[in-house]
């Protein structure tokens, strides 16, 4: 797979901004290593690209980090200014994992997530990953800013049979559960994402998802419903 540095734009402006506590939303790679089935960014990145496997193509774009960098820098004046001179917090993770395969390939997000640790900057992860788990490099860099640094977890089965199917490429959710345990432990804030609820999946599985994700030290929970979007011929 071949890596384009630098030609990825990220951040922007959620089209939630009206209703979102964090209208500044960063990916560093323009696609995304897991191919989770309900996942709506997989269809917004292919938009024009005239591809149904978007997700699969052989090239990735990257940002530049050191492009990224100069956002933080007193004299910047542009788009994110206000949102980055106020502290702000960033989510990382809109689009794409921020720790899936292609990070660990790459390696183009821990240059930025070390920038942001030594800058003491607040930052929320929506992650499927266990990447922190498997390489002390992230783990050591994420939890020297754990004051700061707020990470999310989805998890919306327990069931073995239906979680490949549904989140390809994905680590187990008992896996997911594992990181939770572990960055609490090292005074991280955990949230999980019982999302997207799935009715005939996800309610089948919620107290005892629940009940293992407060054991492991999460306190708060995001939730919202699968929405399925059908296209219809009306001709």
């Amino acid at each position: 797979m071949e890596l384009q540095k630098g030609k990825y734009q990220s951040p922007r402006i959620t089209g939630e901004i009206l209703d979102c506590s964090m209208p500044m939303t960063f990916d560093q790679y323009d696609n995304c290593g897991y191919n989770c089935l309900y996942c709506f960014s997989t269809f917004q990145r292919g938009i024009g690209s005239g591809k149904d496997d978007y997700w699969k193509r052989s090239t990735i774009k990257s940002v530049n980090p050191d492009k990224f960098k100069k956002l933080f820098a007193p004299e910047y004046n542009g788009q994110f200014a206000y949102i980055l001179k106020n502290r702000k917090p960033i989510q990382w993770g809109g689009l794409s994992d921020p720790f899936c395969h292609l990070e660990e390939q790459f390696g183009v997000g821990l240059e930025i997530l070390k920038f942001l640790a030594k800058m003491k900057y607040p930052v929320s992860f929506s992650s499927k990953s266990d990447l922190l788990l498997r390489n002390e490099e992230y783990f050591k860099v994420f939890t020297s800013n754990a004051e700061n640094f707020h990470y999310k977890s989805s998890i919306i089965t327990l069931d073995e049979r239906i979680h490949p199917l549904l989140e390809a490429g994905t680590p187990t959710p008992m896996r997911r559960l594992e990181t939770l345990k572990k960055l609490s432990e090292a005074g991280v804030n955990t949230t999980l994402r019982l999302r997207p609820f799935i009715i005939g999946i996800t309610d089948k599985a919620v107290p005892e998802i629940v009940r293992l994700a407060a054991e492991a030290g999460v306190k708060s929970v995001s939730t919202e419903f699968f929405c399925l979007e059908i296209y219809r011929d009306w001709e």
